[in-house]
């Protein structure tokens, strides 16, 4: 059998071009078809809000980690098998907030299937690794000129393990107190803009699955930044960010849970 989600038009601009309610972002239907010419499709379109996931992290062999965001916000509970590709192979690799269903190895690879059981209005960060992250985010940023005469902050954060979970902007007008930058929404992507008569300096903090946290420092007026952020911090032990909640994530999460192939079953009464 082969399952696919075909998506509904919405995810990427929270629906409201599409005549859509505010905060919809968009809908998907499971189909599911087989050898014989038979098909099976979900009576209702689930919204990317209510149901979904998000790999914090590449899951096709370049990583020795992977964090997956998974939401529930429907009224029935939903069973979610997540495919991951690590590394290398090990039969026995940790994981958090899954069980591990299936695991092969080919190629010097690590291909595993986990699957996770949510409860009506549950959220949680799945994690599968080969060894512990302890390395935190790297970030850097690219300033642009908008058009309306303000600074464009265009955060570039990558992180080698499980993947970044949260990131915010601040910005100061003396490099000393600091206040958290709102981004803006432009076809779903937030969008950080700044008026360099209002402020001069910039900072970004961000966050990986594991806990690791790390700051980047920039200017606002002149050429784009060239500084680099202080020793960051760590915190040990996994699941250390689990508590974080991101304001962007759920943003960028409709695009995110469309291209992945996620076999999801819905559990209705007594099935």
């Amino acid at each position: 059998d082969v399952l696919c989600l075909v998506t509904e038009a919405g995810q990427h601009d929270h629906g409201t071009s599409y005549g859509g309610p505010e905060g919809d972002f968009g809908h998907y239907r499971p189909f599911v078809f087989s050898a014989n010419g038979t098909f099976w499709y979900a009576p209702t379109s689930p919204s990317v809000g209510d149901m979904g996931v998000e790999y914090l992290q590449a899951y096709d062999g370049s990583s020795y980690a992977v964090a997956i965001r998974v939401w529930n916000r429907g009224q029935e509970e939903v069973t979610l098998k997540l495919p991951v590709v690590l590394s290398s192979f090990d039969p026995n690799p940790s994981v958090e907030g899954a069980e591990l269903s299936a695991a092969f190895g080919a190629s010097g690879k690590g291909a595993y299937e986990l699957t996770v059981n949510l409860a009506p209005g549950e959220e949680r960060v799945v994690k599968i690794y080969l060894k512990p992250d302890q390395a935190p985010p790297k970030i850097s940023a690219d300033l642009k000129d908008a058009k309306d005469g303000r600074k464009e902050i265009w955060p570039k954060i990558t992180d080698e393990g499980l993947g970044v979970l949260e990131y915010r902007v601040y910005v100061s007008a003396d490099n000393s107190s600091w206040s958290e930058l709102e981004p803006e929404i432009e076809t779903g992507w937030p969008v950080w803009r700044v008026s360099p008569d209002q402020y001069r300096y910039f900072r970004i903090t961000a966050a990986d699955a594991a806990g690791n946290e790390a700051e980047f420092y920039g200017e606002i007026t002149g050429p784009a930044p060239a500084t680099t952020a202080p020793a960051p911090t760590t915190q040990p032990g996994p699941g250390g960010g689990a508590g974080l909640a991101s304001n962007l994530v759920l943003w960028i999460a409709g695009i995110v849970v469309v291209a992945v192939a996620v076999l999801v079953a819905i559990r209705r009464g007594s099935k």
